[in-house]
């Protein structure tokens, strides 16, 4: 059983060509939108999806495998071009290829929302510090990230997916607050829109 068990993880080493971490997409990302500056594109965003700890697997074809290094991460940037608005999705195995939207809407709405978009997601916060430990039913190691860009100036935030939740024993004081944020409603919009072009989202070679 031990003789199998190594050959099985043997088998899965050699199959798998690319085990890349954050600095590697930042990389591809840092790339991508240089050549939207290059195009005379000033105005766009990107968010950054990740859970700590999360590894993923993928299948490139050609008998080739990928896999993320301690943390998957995924980047997803939106801007308009040619009058349309695009999508287009960086993770730890390289590039996809841009996807045009059938709608406007979520470029419309960054842009409109450049100032909300600036009010920061506040941490939990409880009126009273627990006396005791505090049990809680999930690991809360889920993370967003965006980075704005309009014109010369670029912004971004950083939150936490707990820091949106709520506990009946120990309330989160900023959990309204949070909750009617733009950068949170922007957030929905964007898994919405994951979840439409997920199938249509095509790696590049």
């Amino acid at each position: 059983m031990r003789k199998l068990f190594i050959i099985l993880v043997a088998l899965v080493s050699f199959s798998v060509n690319a085990q890349n971490d954050k600095a590697y997409v930042d990389g591809l990302v840092a790339e991508f939108t240089q050549s939207l500056n290059e195009r005379a594109i000033d105005n766009y965003f990107y968010n950054t999806r990740y859970c700590l700890g999360n590894i993923q697997i993928f299948d490139l074809g050609n008998g080739k495998r990928c896999m993320s290094k301690d943390t998957y991460y995924e980047v997803y940037v939106f801007w308009k071009e040619d009058n349309v608005s695009m999508i287009k999705k960086i993770d730890n195995c390289g590039l996809y290829f841009p996807e045009a939207l059938p709608e406007n809407d979520i470029v419309k709405f960054y842009k409109s929302s450049t100032e909300q978009l600036r009010e920061k997601v506040k941490n939990y916060e409880t009126v009273e510090q627990p006396t005791g430990p505090v049990q809680r039913t999930a690991i809360h190691n889920c993370y967003r990230e965006f980075e704005f860009v309009s014109g010369s100036e670029n912004f971004g935030q950083k939150y936490n997916e707990f820091d949106l939740t709520n506990d009946s024993q120990n309330a989160n004081i900023n959990f309204s607050h949070n909750n009617s944020l733009v950068v949170v409603s922007l957030d929905s919009q964007i898994d919405s829109i994951i979840k439409k072009t997920a199938n249509k989202l095509k790696r590049q070679p």
